[in-house]
């Protein structure tokens, strides 16, 4: 089985080494910035990652230009993905998740060149369906996603795949998007730490 271990600590960003602006209309609503996520798996491994859902709080559309790991190694960003979730988001499973009711995953899209419109706060998920510190596990056959407990509108959850490449500890500091409004540029990003142990049984 896969051993999730989340602590819930705290810290935030206002600016970026490439001048893009983090004040812009793109927000999360899911895992509180400064998280730790800790999985052991082999190298090699390939793993789903979406702990966030990107949402449009501006009154233009939002491009999408780019998606990468914030400060990674012997992490290997595969894809990153848009997939339409009412009842399901993916937290951290085995990559590729299990399309489940409420889980479009065969309805994913690419996270690079999509449009977000503008999105009413009805629509985004409920208190409930975010990711809390404690500790969870999941299995190729039992993945972990996370409910959204009756939400009653359908969100994007913004899914990476990450390959495992290192042969130790591995790790990463969050997800990045890069995107722009107009002809302004802005750098959205999920401070969640991904650790992954490729040498032990747990973390």
């Amino acid at each position: 089985m896969l051993l999730l271990v989340l602590v819930l600590g705290a810290g935030s960003a206002c600016t970026t080494s490439s001048g893009a602006g983090t004040n812009g209309p793109l927000e999360n609503s899911g895992v509180a910035d400064g998280t730790k996520v800790c999985v052991p798996v082999k190298t090699g491994t390939t793993l789903a990652f979406g702990a966030e859902i990107p949402r449009n709080t501006g009154h233009e559309d939002v491009v999408i230009d780019g998606v990468g790991l914030a400060a990674p190694h012997g992490l290997r960003l595969v894809e990153a993905v848009l997939v339409a979730a009412r009842d399901n988001l993916v937290g951290l499973e085995l990559y590729p998740p299990s399309d489940e009711p409420g889980f479009d995953w065969a309805g994913r899209r690419p996270a690079v060149g999509a449009t977000l419109a503008p999105q009413a706060k009805s629509a985004e998920a409920e208190p409930g369906s975010t990711q809390s510190a404690g500790t969870a596990s999941a299995s190729a056959s039992a993945p972990t996603q996370t409910s959204t407990s009756g939400s009653s509108g359908t969100v994007r959850n913004l899914v990476v795949a990450i390959r495992v490449t290192g042969t130790a500890r591995a790790q990463m500091s969050g997800v990045t998007v890069t995107y722009h409004v107009g002809g302004a540029t802005y750098q959205w990003r999920d401070f969640t730490e991904l650790v992954v142990e490729t040498k032990k049984s747990r973390c």
